[in-house]
């Protein structure tokens, strides 16, 4: 090398290799100790407390999410209480008089689309001597009550119904539903006539 006068094998042994300088032994460690520093001390003066606060955060998270999920189990538990007693209540006045839970369910049905067909379960009552289907002298189909008014009645207690006869008959509570209706029915009858 011109500038130093040193061949280049005496160059770099004298710069790289200078066992005299102490500037070798600080070159030469430093790889070392940055490597100790970050796969050894960095995790446990960074990660670790980050991963810690990290777990703090997480359980925090998790006793306010149960905190909420009981007070709306509370919550719902109250409601329950309230419904159950209200339904102790509306038991206790149907066994009195169940009229009155009567009238509330014909005020639910009235808003059903069954109440339009209500009356051919009345006719077949009072027109068909309860027959559910009616055939002509050509056996052709001249009356019938539609399914869903049928199963309707049925599942709420509005009619008895003769499988083997295939006629229905009235319960006492169907019996309120059809005054209830025939009263319904007069009532717009007499608003349309005005």
């Amino acid at each position: 090398m011109t500038k130093t006068g040193l061949l280049k094998s005496d160059y770099l042994a004298q710069t790289f290799f200078n066992f005299s300088d102490p500037l070798f032994y600080v070159l030469w460690a430093l790889p070392f100790l940055i490597t100790y520093l970050v796969i050894w001390q960095f995790p446990k003066w960074l990660s670790v407390p980050a991963f810690k606060k990290e777990v703090e955060y997480e359980t925090e998270k998790r006793r306010i999410e149960i905190i909420e999920q009981r007070k709306l189990e509370e919550e719902n538990i109250r409601k329950l209480d309230v419904v159950a007693e209200k339904t102790k209540k509306e038991k206790k006045i149907s066994q009195i008089d169940p009229k009155i839970v009567w009238n509330e369910e014909f005020k639910q049905f009235k808003n059903s689309r069954i109440y339009r067909k209500f009356n051919l379960l009345v006719d077949s009552i009072y027109k068909h001597s309860g027959n559910v289907v009616e055939k002509d002298v050509y056996d052709n189909v001249s009356f019938e009550i539609p399914k869903d008014i049928l199963v309707y009645s049925h599942t709420n207690d509005l009619i008895n119904l003769d499988k083997i006869k295939n006629k229905i008959e009235l319960t006492e509570k169907g019996k309120f539903f059809v005054k209830l209706f025939s009263l319904e029915t007069e009532k717009n009858v007499t608003s349309l006539a005005l």
